[in-house]
């Protein structure tokens, strides 16, 4: 996704913003398949971050969802993605490394994802 404040595209997680009378797991299904066109069957908080506790109060949630099928990849087209892509967590963990993954939440969310299911995060693809 291309971020102005960086002036540059950004490799992240699907993310956006709880509508009202929503719930955060909602809000994570509809924006995974706004954002990338991917359906999921299931899905789960598995924690919180602060995307910058210097600047913000407010925490996000972070959830797991389970895909099950893709359709169009963009569903929403006031989305400003360029294109979906999937990787397994060792390729994430190099990526990161690498500096090629820089967005902190994504980062963070990743983090969450590996301490939640360690045995399945090596053979999951994201």
């Amino acid at each position: 996704m291309f971020r102005y404040p960086i002036g540059n595209y950004s490799l992240e997680f699907p993310r956006g913003a709880i509508e009202e009378n929503e719930t955060e797991i909602a809000a994570a299904i509809r924006e995974l398949k706004e954002e990338s066109g991917l359906y999921c069957k299931d899905a789960q908080k598995i924690g919180n971050v602060y995307p910058d506790s210097g600047l913000l109060a407010q925490s996000i949630s972070v959830v797991l969802a389970r895909v099950t099928e893709q359709s169009s990849i963009h569903e929403d087209p006031m989305e400003a993605i360029d294109f979906v892509e999937r990787y397994t967590p060792l390729e994430i963990t190099r990526m990161i490394r690498n500096g090629d993954i820089r967005c902190g939440i994504t980062i963070s969310a990743f983090t969450l994802f590996q301490l939640s299911e360690p045995e399945q995060s090596s053979r999951a693809s994201i």
